[in-house]
């Protein structure tokens, strides 16, 4: 508990938009070649900007659906 305390707090107040996923070297459908240091773009889902500027003040997502109302 305390430890998870303690790094939380050194989180950064905005977190980074892209994230890394690495894929494993000579992996059977991404890596094929075995060139190794692959990796997968990961980004974050759209957000309120005057939300998600510390740990106190969580993202708040927005919804980019729309919906066509149909009229007879």
């Amino acid at each position: 508990m305390v430890s998870s305390e303690i790094l939380m707090a050194s989180e950064s107040g905005c977190p980074i938009e892209v994230h890394r996923i690495d894929i494993e070297q000579c992996d059977e459908m991404y890596d094929r070649e075995c060139a190794g240091g692959k990796y997968i773009p990961f980004h974050r889902a759209g957000y309120d900007r005057r939300t998600g500027q510390s740990p106190n003040s969580p993202r708040e997502q927005v919804s980019e659906t729309t919906h066509v109302q149909r009229s007879r």
